[in-house]
């Protein structure tokens, strides 16, 4: 079995889903809106939204 096709086949479902803000009750606001790789992928709020 290509363990690592599975792999990247994997990452990019999650990658889309990621970005997708069609996943969202609005449909405007994706995960990748508050988690940017710049903080880690951490949200910068105190609290989450």
């Amino acid at each position: 079995m290509n363990t690592k096709g599975l792999e990247k086949a994997e990452f990019a479902i999650g990658e889309l889903a990621f970005n997708d803000p069609s996943l969202s009750v609005s449909g405007k606001v994706s995960c990748a809106s508050c988690h940017s790789p710049v903080s880690g992928f951490s949200a910068p709020n105190a609290l989450a939204v």
